[in-house]
Formats: structure tokens, C-alpha cells, sequence
């Protein structure tokens, strides 16, 4: 049950990771 929270938490982190690295933002 633990591992897969874990995994779901992992799957969803990089789901809300990938499109940040695609969408071009404006460093310093």
C-alpha cells in the first residue's frame, strides 16, 4: 500500500515537472 502512494506521488511530481521544463519562462 505504501510503495504505491510512493509510486503515485513520484508519477504525479513528474507530471507536474515535465511541463514546467517545456514551457519557456524568463530567467535572470
Amino acid at each position: 500500500m505504501v510503495g504505491r502512494l510512493v509510486r503515485m506521488a513520484l508519477f504525479v511530481h513528474r507530471l507536474n515537472r515535465i511541463p514546467v521544463s517545456i514551457e519557456p519562462e524568463p530567467h535572470p
